[in-house]
């Protein structure tokens, strides 16, 4: 808590109350793929697809949100298709089990549903996933996050991390439709 009795004109005045304990915004980093925009040589409707998440420690365990953010190609742009997000709010409980990820800080199990308000995808596009659960490992190095699935090891996305939070994104890869 600060004493003094002037007026501060710094730049530290975040008084959001979001749970990500203002990480850097990992999202910046995902960027349409030019190789999306054909299959085998042929134009075809597809997205650049990631996958995005952060968590917070709260009071009674740990909040956050996922997303799922397509950028579409031109020849889904042309059928209609905009870029659009699934969004997922989650709730996480801490573990000290990191699965098969041995170098791993702590783990993550997760329960996710689907934030209609932040949603702008298509249903279609989702509807058998509205809710889902995972566990996730998660290494930290100083300010990054490496999040790796705790079951097999396999490597879900990196961002950053703090006391208390941590992001990740996956690798864009392309989706056709």
């Amino acid at each position: 808590t600060d004493t003094d009795t002037d007026t501060d004109t710094d730049t530290d005045t975040d008084t959001d109350t979001d749970t990500d304990a203002d990480l850097p915004d990992v999202r910046a980093d995902a960027v349409e793929l030019a190789d999306c925009e054909t299959f085998e040589g042929t134009a075809t409707p597809a997205a650049t697809s990631y996958f995005y998440g952060a968590y917070g420690e709260v009071t009674d365990g740990w909040t956050g949100v996922e997303e799922w953010i397509l950028f579409v190609n031109d020849s889904w742009a042309e059928a209609g298709g905009s870029d659009c997000v699934v969004q997922w709010t989650t709730t996480a409980t801490y573990s000290e089990s990191t699965g098969a990820c041995g170098s791993c800080d702590y783990g993550l199990e997760v329960s996710a549903s689907v934030n209609p308000a932040g949603t702008t995808c298509p249903e279609e596009l989702f509807e058998d996933d509205e809710t889902w659960t995972t566990t996730y490992a998660v290494q930290v190095d100083g300010a990054s996050a490496t999040f790796y699935y705790s079951g097999t090891g396999n490597l879900v996305g990196s961002g950053y991390a703090n006391d208390g939070a941590a992001s990740f994104l996956t690798e864009g890869t392309c989706v056709y439709f």
